[in-house]
């Protein structure tokens, strides 16, 4: 379950650099 969280942040954090006017 830990790891899933982990990987949905690691997710969002990619999303962020990827997309920072999204933010």
């Amino acid at each position: 379950v830990f790891i899933i969280i982990h990987v949905v942040s690691l997710v969002h954090y990619i999303k962020g650099l990827l997309s920072p006017k999204c933010v």
